[in-house]
Order: structure tokens, then sequence, then C-alpha cells
């Protein structure tokens, strides 16, 4: 919760390596969540998707059903949230959407307050990710509702910061700005630390909307100060975008700043195999050089990535990806195509 993200992996670590020692498999279903759940705030997605799913794989409710209340949270519910957020980033956004479903339905039956609200930070996160503003305003009142009820103010930040984006979405910047910053100021009241980067990059994002693109920016530059004092990347590449997002914003726009940052956020997601964080920079620096005339150029950018996806083409991003191909088709093509033959 401190953002001590390598200190957290080396505790979860050494339980997993006593756990497999002793055949002991609730320790290891332990174990593995928190080990998964420090790499994928680290960026190792691929490294935190096989520690979870083997969670979910050990995991037996008739047995470990129990392990909540010694624990915090029940370990598949937390396993499937943090999931969630790890297969959206891979690039599947449709299963990242179920498994957040499950959590949130397991969750309620479990019957274990601080459970559902695991399950209810982690859903309305994944909701903003999936920029559902509705599921998230509702997931978000949800989760408020629970924790005044609790009083939790680690769960009730976090329920009015997305409240609040949903807010910025809607046009109504002032109110949605001010229960950003005031679920802010609760969230590190606690003494939390991770979530920081991703909930000033929300800050950040409405300030752009409204016109205060300075503010934006100096949150942003934050954020990056963050990630790197803590270590915690899953959300590094998203950052670097919407830092260009908001140069391109400037009364006196730096294209070319700005465009090497879109490559840079790409660049990160790459290396991290975040195929959805990878495949919104592209988009966004194909349209870039489409609105400079390099049509051919941002099609063939954006073509290859495109094709890696399985799943998803309802969603924003993948449309938004296709309208560019669609509208730079025609420039990609050669002048003079060879004419087909047939047998």
């Amino acid at each position: 919760m401190r953002a001590e993200l390598e200190a957290g992996r080396t505790a979860g670590e050494n339980l997993l390596r006593r756990a497999q020692e002793q055949n002991d498999a609730a320790a290891e279903t332990i174990g593995n969540r928190i080990v998964g759940t420090a790499e994928l705030l680290r960026g190792e997605l691929v490294a935190a998707r096989a520690h979870l799913e083997r969670t979910l794989a050990i995991y037996d409710r008739a047995v470990h059903r129990s392990l909540a209340f010694l624990f915090a949270q029940d370990p598949s519910v937390a396993g499937l949230s943090v999931l969630s957020w790890g297969l959206f980033a891979l690039g599947y956004p449709e299963q990242a959407k179920a498994r957040s479903e499950e959590a949130l339905t397991d969750a309620k039956e479990l019957s274990h307050r601080n459970t559902l609200g695991y399950a209810l930070l982690y859903g309305c996160i994944l909701s903003q990710l999936r920029q559902d503003q509705d599921e998230a305003r509702d997931r978000a009142n949800a989760l408020i509702a629970l924790a005044a009820e609790q009083d939790s103010p680690h769960f009730l930040g976090a329920g009015v910061i997305i409240r609040g984006w949903t807010l910025g979405e809607a046009g109504n910047f002032g109110a949605g700005i001010a229960q950003i910053r005031e679920g802010l100021a609760m969230w590190q009241a606690t003494g939390a630390g991770f979530l920081v980067p991703y909930f000033r990059s929300l800050l950040a994002e409405v300030h752009g909307r409204s016109g205060a693109v300075d503010e934006g920016l100096d949150l942003v530059t934050e954020a990056l100060a963050r990630v790197e004092e803590t270590g915690e990347r899953w959300f590094e590449a998203e950052l670097h975008r919407m830092m260009g997002e908001l140069m391109l914003r400037l009364p006196k726009a730096d294209a070319s700043t700005a465009e090497a940052r879109f490559g840079h956020a790409a660049a990160t997601a790459r290396e991290q195999r975040a195929k959805l964080w990878e495949l919104r920079a592209a988009t966004r620096l194909a349209r870039l050089w489409t609105e400079q005339g390099r049509r051919g150029e941002a099609h063939n950018l954006l073509t290859p990535l495109y094709s890696q996806f399985t799943e998803g083409f309802g969603t924003p991003d993948l449309q938004a990806a296709r309208a560019i191909l669609q509208e730079t088709t025609a420039s990609s093509e050669p002048k003079n195509p060879i004419p087909s033959t047939s047998s």
C-alpha cells in the first residue's frame, strides 16, 4: 500500500518459497497473489499474469474461504481483480471485463465487506481504463457507499477520485477537479502510496480538458517523478502519451516534442508487452501524422499493431485505431496496382 513494491515482492516470494517447501496450498495461493500484484504494479505484466492465474488454479472455495478473514481479502477475488488490469493492458479487454465481473459476483456472494471493497476499487478503475463512464460512475458510487458504511477512508478516497473523473468527462470540470483532489488527499492521508501516479493522471486529464494545460503538464511531470521513485511502472506508458496529448493543447503546440512523447510511450509499452497501451500511443501518433499529411506512415504504423488483437473490436481504443486505418487505406495502396489473376 505504501508503494514499497520491491519489499512487497520479496516478502511474497519468501512466503511462496516456504509454502511450496511445506506443500501448503493456502499459503501458496496467498504468495502467488502477493507476488503477482507486485509484478503487475512494476509493469512486469506477463510474469504477473502467470502468478495470478496460479492463484486462481490453486484456490478451492470450500477449503480457502476463510482466508479472507486472515489476509484482509479473499485471494481469489483479489487475484481476479488484479488480473483484470493485467489482461486489459496486455490487449485482452473482453477477458479483463469478464474477470472483473467475476470478482464482483464472487465478492458479493462471500459477504466479506473488505473483499467487496477491493473488488469495487479495482473494478471502478478498470471501468475508467476502459473509458466506460457510466460503469465507472456506478461502481465508484457503490464503493463510496460501502466505504461510508464501514468508515474506510481508503476506499472512499478511490471512489471519490473515479467519480470526479466521470464528472470531468461529462464537462463538469470544476466539480470533477475538486472531487479528484479531495479523494487523492483522503487516499494519501491513509499512508497509501501506490496508484498515486495514475490518480494524478486523471486530475491532469480533467485539467487539460478544462483548458488548464500547464497545470495538467505539471501533474504528469510529478506522476512520472513518482514512477521513478517507487518503480510503479504499470501506467508509465500512458503517462508519456498523456504528456504528448497535453503538449498538443498548448497555445503554441510543439508537434515534434509531442511526437517524441508518443513514440516513447509506444516503446515503453512494447517493452512491457502492454499491447493496449502501445495501441493507444500509436493511434495518437498516427492521428498526428495523418493531420500532417503522412497518411502512409500512419497506416503502416497501425496495421501490424491492430492485427495482433483477437478481441475487443467494439471498444473505443480499437474503434479509434480502425477509423484511422480506414481513413489512410487509400494512401497506403500503390498508385498502379498489378491486376489480380485467377486460374
